[in-house]
């Protein structure tokens, strides 16, 4: 749903809430009858009630245009703007979709990165364009006295070999980022005493 559409199911939310309450209060008899009658007769002859009764139509009818067209789609294709940011559609078949969580597929890149000699740890962040449906970008923390080119396409291919074999996605780019050389503990390693 588009900001307009938001902003104008707000509109129009507010009109019903706001008709309800009146409508309430007069069951209720929290107004006097002679005050919300002389109120009502002169909404009633008001040009102004009928422009806005016409714009809470024109609304309504937009909303229910909305809603018959998001529900006439196609239900026997798996629609593509259905698909969550964080899930990739892997297959598409008659029995439905599958769908693969964006954090699986970065969990997974960051185990296989750290099996590499040298890796000390891996963080990976997983994207998708018009252009790649996966692109993965490594960020490494390598040993000190290892060569670095070696390691980051070590990794890359190690990423792209689990990629392959687990989701049958072949020739997933995967940018390598060396963001520390260092023989230093890191904050997350544990010690043992």
């Amino acid at each position: 749903m588009g900001v307009i559409n938001r902003i104008l199911l707000l509109l129009f939310s507010v009109i019903i809430i706001a008709g309800v309450g009146i409508c309430a209060a007069v069951f209720l008899h929290a107004f006097p009858e002679s005050l919300w009658m002389e109120q009502l007769n002169f909404l009633l002859s008001r040009k102004e009630t009928l422009i806005a009764l016409a714009l809470v139509g024109i609304i309504a009818l937009h909303f229910l245009s909305v809603s018959i067209s998001s529900s006439s789609s196609d239900d026997d294709s798996y629609s593509e703007s259905s698909i969550q940011t964080d899930e990739i559609n892997i297959l598409k078949g008659d029995t439905g979709a599958i769908l693969v969580s964006i954090n699986a597929i970065k969990k997974l890149s960051e185990r296989m990165a750290k099996t590499v000699a040298g890796v000390r740890d891996a963080k990976a962040s997983v994207s998708r364009t018009k252009s790649d449906p996966l692109k993965i970008r490594m960020t490494l923390f390598i040993s000190q006295g290892i060569d670095a080119t070696i390691v980051g396409q070590a990794a890359a291919k190690e990423v792209q070999a689990a990629i392959d074999t687990s989701l049958k996605i072949s020739n997933v780019p995967v940018d390598v980022f060396i963001k520390n050389i260092s023989n230093e503990r890191l904050a997350n390693d544990r010690r043992v005493v």
